[in-house]
């Protein structure tokens, strides 16, 4: 019996000292741009609060650029992976480089400008909370609100990057879809939940659309129209989305209305509740 208690006290020492090990990843997703490009140069972990902590550098899969745009699905890419001891991290810090554009509909190309102006170095600390147990595999999306992040200018004629970036484990997000009909003269579906806006574009034949990255919460969704087609905007409210579950809407069947199209604005205008950072 003294053999046996004196194995299993040490197979426990030593599971309490196996390491985590930590991947983070990128998400992309639809945007009104044809492409969003990011400088990302590094990447960091903060573990512990004020004196006890330390920050961790995380060697990147690559350096330099990474498009925001991709599917309407949403596609993760992997930023990053390292062992690392049981710890609480605190922080996910990302240091971005100054060479970041974004593509718009007619394909041409701007310089996308960070907070920092043309600094060499633009660098974004973004709040975790996450504990690693010894042994365990943990994976963390970064998602960057792509709606609230890209601010154009009254002329358009450059853009800014205030970056609204949501961090979650892999899981404990859901996700949202449904159909909007007629198909075609949707161009966008908003869904708003606190200070957050979602953005979804449905697809013009079939009128689907999907949230990939919903976080568990109550939802309201814009559908915002093609001024030019003639359809009213319309909203549906209280929709309610847990992780690890599809929530899936009913079809949202748009209204037509007589409409003057010399007054209404033009179709790609977005109008977003006040910015709300994250």
């Amino acid at each position: 019996m003294v053999c046996t208690l004196f194995f299993t006290a040490c197979e426990r020492a030593s599971n309490n000292t196996q390491p985590s090990r930590l991947s983070i990843y990128l998400t992309d997703g639809a945007s009104r741009y044809s492409a969003v490009w990011i400088d990302l140069q590094k990447l960091y972990i903060v573990t512990g609060n004020g004196s006890d902590s330390a920050l961790w550098d995380l060697p990147l899969t690559k350096t330099g650029a990474y498009n925001l745009v991709g599917q309407p699905g949403g596609t993760d890419t992997l930023l990053t992976t390292k062992e690392l001891p049981a710890t609480n991290i605190s922080k996910v810090r990302l240091v971005l480089g100054n060479d970041n554009k974004i593509v718009l509909k007619d394909g041409s190309m701007q310089p996308l400008v960070l907070p920092g102006g043309n600094a060499q170095e633009t660098v974004l600390d973004l709040k975790v909370n996450l504990l690693l147990s010894p042994g365990g595999q943990y994976e963390l999306v970064l998602d960057i609100n792509l709606p609230r992040s890209i601010i154009p200018a009254a002329d358009s004629s450059s853009y800014s990057l205030n970056p609204v970036i949501r961090t979650f484990p892999r899981g404990s997000n859901g996700k949202l879809s449904g159909t909007v009909a007629p198909a075609g003269i949707c161009p966008q579906v908003l869904a708003l939940t606190g200070n957050d806006t979602l953005l979804a574009l449905p697809d013009s034949s079939s009128g689907n659309y999907l949230f990939p990255t919903a976080l568990s919460g109550t939802y309201e969704l814009r559908f915002m129209t093609d001024s030019l087609e003639g359809y009213r905007p319309d909203t549906l409210g209280n929709i309610q989305v847990t992780s690890g579950n599809t929530t899936e809407v009913d079809t949202m069947f748009l209204q037509p209305v007589a409409v003057d199209s010399s007054a209404l604005p033009p179709s790609d205008t977005l109008t977003l509740p006040p910015v709300g950072i994250r």
